[in-house]
């Protein structure tokens, strides 16, 4: 799971609401739940101080490089005018030191950076400034806005979220309902390109104990193999192309002997002893094992992506392995690909998975190395050797690399430069942000290197106030999807994290599946990964969504105001944020069409289409999906229909929804 971070798309949410206020300020204090962290608070014309970062996040040492949480003390804020943020503090164990975080800049709101002592003039003379104004700054309007249009990767602005349908209404009630705008789909001239049909998977992180998902004795479980029936039929209904096991921190863990070990998950139940779980707590009975998740695999036809480590611990410390064990390291994970794929006969591995009950390999192509570790010499020495060996033994395998914790800053940036040096097959990317970030950043993959490593988004969710799952989260993972699709030529595979969470013992959320002993309980994100599972494509057809007013005039989705219509009152730049709540996709699936549309506003949107550039040149029968919902609504599920679809299409989208048009052949 990804460590207490920040995706600063929060913070300019904050502050770009904040526009038209006559004097902004913002500060620096300790947080609220005693733990030493640090939050942002935010007021205007000396109202209120409420949080700046948004949903009462907080900088822990996590990602104030990698200190102890209780010795952040007496933060103060202070702001350069080149557009620097710093945060000081004082860290008492230390004898008083005064040190700081280096924090985010204009172009990087993300990276805090590592700390430094305050050991030089400029560096002591900003925290006697900043002291004596109590870390209290006043926000200049060109500072405001510089801050509230800041980006951490080029041409992908982040952008606010509406939270409720009453707030749609106040901000642009009038305005859309005075320019009565209507959606429009233009095909573009350009032919539709391949994307990979391997785009949705699952990703199971640890679970508490095995027996809530797995039984031993296989009576009445999934295809006779362990799983839980219903558990089992819920995953395969997914149709995963893919299942990413064991999880993520578990597989590193604090030290080489804390570490998940696949060889000690498999052979006979009686001999597998089990050990704690340092990264969750409670104990891993390895009942559920590395056979056991291959053999999932198998029964619901997905791919497998084992995950091991690459050679350091969980950050927070990061702690690199000896050369001895990083050797074993390397023989373990050599010894895998042997053990999934490897002839018995001459194996001792691969007869290992034949005494268990298979003797056909299980045909394993991918093999993920590490998660969201620092990248850094450790890190690199450990990938790297690791990397190599597999490449040199098995290059057939693809190898999925990582780019730390979140979805911008120096770990980011040094694992992909690390992963194009070495030719990494495909990068793991992980974000967990607000439903705000998927809105603001669709165009996020457009302008990746198409030369360079593919992408796994391994580990995202939309994580909202209460952290539940409803259309909100839903609507912005399906916008999310759509974007995904679009650039399914570079982005390989993707995974909702995380999975599962058993009710009473919920140590993580929002997840994708609830369950107790006796049931599972599906939320609005699954039956979102259901739609875009179930009617994934293998081509993209190239396409604008378009905002047309009755005059004519259209506007594309751009990364900024340009290309926007004026909608009332509204000027370039809100027309663009709300242009921003809508989205789309069209994928071939051999000759089956499917259009895939995303209104997630409070308002019901015409729709049309003309879809003679597909073929449809007379009325057909299409099948048509649709999850929709008030916003807060956590029971929303798909419902089916049939309509005649002819060459043009009119329909109406109803408020926050997701629409599927589901066109056969001729």
């Amino acid at each position: 799971m990804v460590r207490a971070s920040i995706c600063a798309g929060i913070i300019a949410t904050a502050v770009f609401s904040a526009l038209a206020e006559d004097v902004v300020e913002i500060k620096a204090e300790q947080h609220h739940d005693g733990r030493g962290g640090l939050m942002l608070k935010i007021r205007t014309n000396g109202g209120e101080w409420r949080d700046a970062a948004g949903r009462d996040r907080v900088f822990t040492h996590s990602n104030l490089g990698n200190w102890g949480e209780k010795n952040l003390l007496d933060p103060v804020l202070f702001h350069d005018e080149d557009g620097t943020w710093h945060v000081y503090y004082k860290d008492r164990p230390e004898g008083g030191k005064d040190c700081h975080a280096v924090s985010w800049g204009p172009d990087n709101l993300t990276d805090w950076g590592r700390q430094n002592w305050v050991d030089n003039d400029l560096d002591r003379a900003r925290l006697k400034k900043a002291r004596e104004g109590s870390g209290i700054w006043r926000l200049t309007k060109t500072q405001v806005e510089k801050l509230g249009k800041s980006e951490w990767h080029p041409g992908c602005p982040w952008h606010f979220t509406l939270d409720s349908a009453k707030d749609d209404e106040q901000r642009y009630g009038e305005a859309v309902r005075a320019a009565k705008p209507g959606l429009r789909l233009k095909f573009s001239k350009k032919p539709a390109y391949p994307i990979s049909r391997n785009l949705i998977g699952i990703f199971f992180e640890d679970i508490n104990s095995s027996h809530e998902v797995y039984s031993t004795n296989h009576v009445g479980t999934y295809k006779g193999h362990g799983f839980r029936k219903d558990i089992g039929e819920a995953l395969a209904a997914l149709k995963p192309r893919f299942v990413r096991f064991p999880g993520g921190c578990i597989v590193h863990a604090r030290d080489f002997k804390s570490m998940y070990h696949w060889k000690e998950t498999v052979g006979p139940l009686s001999e597998r002893k089990g050990k704690p779980n340092f990264n969750w707590g409670g104990f891993q009975d390895f009942a559920l094992g590395y056979y056991e998740y291959f053999q999932l695999c198998e029964d619901i036809g997905a791919d497998a992506l084992p995950i091991l480590p690459a050679g350091v611990t969980c950050p927070n410390p990061q702690i690199a392995m000896t050369d001895a064990e990083l050797e074993q390291l390397v023989a373990d994970t050599l010894d895998l690909v042997e053990f999934a794929n490897g002839d018995p006969k001459k194996s001792k591995w691969a007869k290992l998975r034949a005494d268990m009950g298979h003797p056909k390999p299980f045909g394993l192509k991918y093999i993920g190395l590490g998660n969201e570790e620092d990248v850094n010499d450790y890190f690199e020495r450990g990938f790297t050797r690791i990397y190599k060996a597999v490449r040199e033994k098995y290059p057939k395998i693809k190898i999925v690399g990582t780019a730390g914790p979140s979805c911008g800053g120096r770990d980011y940036e040094e694992g992909w430069r690390l992963a194009k040096r070495l030719k990494v097959d495909i990068v793991d990317e992980h974000y967990y942000v607000g439903p705000g970030w998927y809105y603001g950043n669709q165009l996020f993959y457009d302008d990746y290197d198409r030369k360079g490593p593919k992408v796994y988004a391994g580990e995202y969710a939309a994580h909202k106030e209460g952290r539940v799952n409803d259309m909100e989260t839903a609507l912005a993972l399906a916008i999310h999807l759509t974007n995904l699709e679009r650039n399914g030529d570079i982005v390989e595979m993707s995974s909702y994290a995380p999975l599962f969470a058993k009710k009473g013992a919920i140590r993580w959320s929002p997840d994708l599946i609830y369950f107790t002993d006796g049931e599972v309980e599906l939320t609005t994100d699954y039956w979102v990964q259901w739609l875009f599972g179930n009617y994934g494509g293998e081509k993209y057809v190239p396409h604008d969504l378009e905002i047309v007013l009755p005059d004519g005039s259209a506007g594309r989705k751009a990364r900024t105001a340009e290309g926007s219509p004026r909608m009332g009152a509204l000027g370039p730049d809100d027309s663009q944020r709300f242009y921003n709540r809508f989205s789309s996709s069209v994928v071939r699936r051999g000759k089956t069409t499917i259009v895939k549309l995303v209104n997630s506003t409070a308002f019901a949107m015409p729709f049309a289409a003309d879809l003679s550039p597909l073929g449809v040149t007379a009325s057909r029968k299409a099948e048509v999906w649709e999850l929709a919902g008030d916003f807060a609504d956590r029971m929303a599920r798909p419902v089916r229909s049939e309509a005649t679809v002819g060459p043009s299409v009119r329909r109406t989208l109803p408020p926050y929804s997701v629409t599927l048009l589901v066109l056969p052949p001729k």
